[in-house]
């Protein structure tokens, strides 16, 4: 279902692109929520999704989609070549707004597995968030598109409900997804300023 809701998390199998890590994800979940029985705690379980920063570790293989894409934009690759369909769709995460939502969630008494919000009404396509990115970073690389690779789910995007429910009111994540682009934009340049330093 699109929004998600957490008990979707178990249902079926992972998508087969994200399949390794989807298992994983599910036994951290359950070994966090069976230690916490065993224990006699509350534990919380918080599912954030597409998080980027400016402060991301740029030169970790394994970083999330928009700071591989600033490294790919501003290192000058041309072309740009992006793997699966340029129509999946996603929403973001800024870091700041995940650590918000997430001193939030610790504010209650609840225990067991929530969405932790992204911006819904930033969500954009693979092929806007490049196009976004390229303008804001000022190259113009050609873009082509690699629909011979996997693409993910379509669409993705997590239900706030449970969120919402649980710290009493309807917060969103306040970071627009344009802001935060320039940011870690930014973040990747100064990164690369203090290394060149270094």
């Amino acid at each position: 279902a699109i929004p998600t809701p957490e008990s979707e998390g178990w249902r079926g199998e992972p998508e087969p692109t994200n399949d390794g890590y989807g298992q994983a994800k599910r036994f951290g979940e359950r070994l966090t929520i069976l230690a916490g029985a065993s224990k006699k705690i509350k534990p919380l379980v918080v599912r954030p999704s597409n998080m980027y920063s400016p402060r991301e570790q740029f030169n970790d293989p394994n970083i999330h989609v928009i700071p591989r894409l600033c490294q790919r934009l501003l290192s000058g690759e041309n072309p740009l070549v992006i793997r699966g369909s340029k129509e999946t769709q996603r929403s973001y995460l800024h870091a700041r707004d995940a650590a918000i939502g997430l001193v939030l969630l610790a504010a209650q008494d609840y225990c067991g597995i929530v969405n932790l919000p992204a911006a819904h009404e930033d969500e954009l396509t693979i092929e806007e968030l490049v196009r976004s990115l390229c303008r804001i970073s000022g190259f113009r690389p050609t873009i082509e598109w690699d629909t011979s690779k996997a693409s993910g789910y379509p669409r993705r995007l997590s239900s706030l409900t449970l969120f919402h429910q649980i710290v009493g009111f309807p917060w969103k994540p306040p970071t627009r997804i344009q802001v935060g682009l320039v940011e870690t934009l930014d973040g990747l340049r100064n990164s690369a300023l203090t290394c060149a330093h270094e």
